[in-house]
């Protein structure tokens, strides 16, 4: 992997500016509510939301950082967003987005992405002994055995650490593979909200599958995976190959449900409205039981 030039680089959006921002008031600004204190609702703008330091910065053994990754995912989302522009101005108008099979192909690597970078896949894969043990395992079938100076070593919590870290970044950037394939099988649902009163919510975790019956893989035809993309829009990975479908969403109910779920599962929540946030936020609050719900 060659590293790139460093020019900073250090606040990564795991939610990306240019998705948040489709979330804003007519001020460009978000209302936003963390789990950890649900009562403090503050606004801010989307530069300032869903990021953290050097999320997706790679370092050496001597901590030189590589910016490889993040410097990557900014260019990708450059495509990416015109996608989604274009999925979300059709939308409001009525139509179908129409994507050609590239235009898919671009939706279907940004949804892989989003689903992989988040910070909890991030948490998950550093604490995982049992992957990083086949890391090494898979080393040593498939080249020479450790000496034990270099398994002591590699026993090191900090070198074990930066591996594990460095390995997950990686895969961010390669992200795919059969949830590409699943994808790629699957149509689009658009749906868009019509009544100006209402609106959908972006989170920290912002893609919800919708699983009846106890099914939970993707590539289960009853299963649908729902990423809201803009205050009034959201999509959902289902249909067959090449379909595309635009419903409008009327049901005040469903927009609260689909709302409920994103914040069940999100550590933080943003959107337009402060009567809707504060309202999700006394919801989660003072209801203990709102977490299992949905």
């Amino acid at each position: 992997m060659s590293a790139q030039k460093d020019n900073g680089y250090k606040r990564n959006h795991y939610i990306a500016e240019m998705l948040s921002g489709r979330f804003t008031d007519k001020d460009g600004k978000l209302y936003c509510c963390r789990k950890e204190n649900p009562r403090n609702i503050f606004r801010t703008t989307p530069i300032n939301v869903f990021l953290e330091s050097d999320l997706y910065i790679q370092y050496d053994e001597n901590g030189k950082r590589d910016v490889s990754v993040e410097k990557g995912l900014s260019q990708f989302e450059g495509k990416a967003n015109e996608v989604i522009e274009k999925i979300v101005s059709s939308a409001r108008g009525g139509m179908n987005p129409g994507l050609t099979p590239d235009e898919k192909k671009i939706w279907d690597e940004f949804f892989c992405k989003q689903w992989r970078r988040l910070p909890l896949w991030c948490a998950e894969t550093i604490s995982d002994d049992s992957l990083y043990k086949k890391c090494l395992d898979s080393f040593e079938n498939e080249r020479r055995p450790l000496t034990d100076y270099e398994r002591r070593r590699f026993d090191d919590p900090k070198r074990k650490a930066r591996i594990l870290k460095n390995g997950w970044v990686k895969s961010v950037e390669l992200s795919g593979g059969e949830l590409m394939r699943v994808l790629g099988d699957k149509g689009l649902c658009v749906a868009v909200i019509r009544n100006l009163k209402k609106s959908f919510v972006i989170g920290s975790n912002p893609i919800i599958r919708i699983a009846p019956n106890g099914h939970t893989r993707l590539d289960d035809p009853a299963v649908e995976a729902l990423f809201s993309i803009a205050h009034d829009v959201v999509v959902s990975a289902c249909l067959s190959r090449g379909e595309e479908k635009l419903i409008d969403e009327n049901d005040s109910n469903h927009i609260r449900q689909i709302n409920e779920a994103i914040w069940k599962q999100s550590d933080m929540i943003a959107g337009r409205s402060h009567e809707l946030i504060t309202s999700l936020s006394r919801g989660y609050h003072g209801d203990p039981s709102f977490l299992g719900k949905h």
